[in-house]
């Protein structure tokens, strides 16, 4: 599955989660803590939790796939995740 820029994506929350997460990224790469610092003032002004989780997934882990945009293999639209990118068209049949 081909890894996807974050501007791409067309919900600004969930933009804003694979940006976080890449910034995280960067900061393990580079060092740095700014990651957290944005994470912690979004936190503290009533921000969406997940801007923190996507921040905290990445350090502990050194990646998280779940919040990195990728392209729909069928489709070719972005979407936030590796899984939700996998099942995007995916169709059940019952």
């Amino acid at each position: 599955m081909q890894e996807a820029s974050y501007t791409l994506l067309v919900d600004r929350v969930e933009r804003g989660i694979a940006r976080m997460a890449c910034v995280a990224r960067h900061d393990i790469l580079w060092g740095g803590f700014r990651a957290a610092r944005i994470a912690e003032r979004l936190r503290k002004m009533g921000g969406d939790p997940r801007y923190y989780d996507a921040m905290i997934n990445v350090y502990h882990t050194d990646d998280s796939p779940e919040h990195t945009a990728y392209h729909c293999p069928e489709c070719d639209e972005v979407v936030l995740g590796y899984t939700a990118a996998s099942n995007h068209c995916m169709v059940e049949w019952y």
